[in-house]
């Protein structure tokens, strides 16, 4: 195994240890009742789904378009666009104190609904672009990967805070310090995996459409809210890409996605 697969290997560990402790956090703090009331507010989830599902993919469609890409990296951006529910998107919720139950409840949504927007969402916009051949995916491989990483950690941490939640609130401490070395482990492998890449397109347009397309769907997921400002800021973190290791397959793009026509 050479360096570069053993950090990928590491990186993929690293990951599933994050998001599977991180949603375990989300569940230890998160009550039945909450969680309820998070998905009968009907306009919060609607404003939700509008934009993660409609607004950031033809946002990613757009930012394409105007910076130029060539087809590798206009590929990875779309596909980047058409995947909301960021697995990472939560911990940023957490680090920024906001509305963890929303963005919790809301992030596994958009996640579980995502696994079958995905690919028919790409495919509508890369052959208006007159781009690849389609994109097929495993759908229930994607939905078995959501599931068992943000489902069922998110679900038995609640159920846990359902009937025993002093022992919840206990056991969310070692969550806590968990997901954190575990989440900068993952960015430091992110960076160690793919640096001399990122360095050789300094200054390119892929870095400035990702960098823009990461603030343009923060604000939207912020703006197209319902609700106090924490509420906002969970919708707009979990929209973002900043909550993805995308950027890196945006990074890649042109080794990728060569030659998909």
């Amino acid at each position: 195994m050479d360096v570069t697969a053993l950090l990928g290997a590491v990186f993929n560990v690293f990951l599933v240890l994050m998001i599977v402790s991180t949603m375990l956090s989300a569940g230890f703090t998160t009550t039945v009742d909450n969680l309820v009331s998070v998905l009968k507010r009907f306009w919060l989830v609607l404003a939700v789904l509008v934009v993660g599902l409609v607004l950031r993919p033809v946002t990613g469609w757009a930012i394409a378009e105007v910076f130029r890409l060539d087809e590798p990296a206009f590929i990875a951006l779309v596909l980047m666009a058409c995947v909301p529910g960021a697995p990472l998107g939560i911990k940023f919720v957490l680090a920024a104190k906001a509305a963890v139950t929303t963005g919790a409840a809301l992030q596994v949504m958009l996640a579980v609904v995502a696994s079958f927007t995905f690919a028919p969402t790409a495919n509508i916009i890369l052959e208006a672009a007159n781009l690849g051949e389609g994109v097929a995916l495993p759908v229930w491989d994607i939905l078995k990967v959501v599931v068992a990483l943000q489902v069922v950690p998110f679900a038995v941490g609640m159920l846990i805070r359902h009937w025993v939640p002093d022992t919840a609130l206990e056991w969310n401490k070692t969550a806590l310090k968990i997901s954190g070395p575990a989440f900068l482990a993952v960015f430091v492998l992110a960076i160690l995996g793919s640096w001399q890449t990122m360095i050789d397109l300094l200054g390119d347009r892929v870095i400035i459409a990702a960098v823009v397309f990461a603030i343009a769907t923060l604000i939207l997921g912020y703006v197209i809210s319902v609700g106090d400002r924490k509420t906002r800021e969970a919708t707009g973190l979990i929209h973002s890409p900043l909550g993805r290791v995308d950027h890196r397959q945006v990074v890649l793009s042109r080794r990728q996605f060569t030659g998909i026509r």
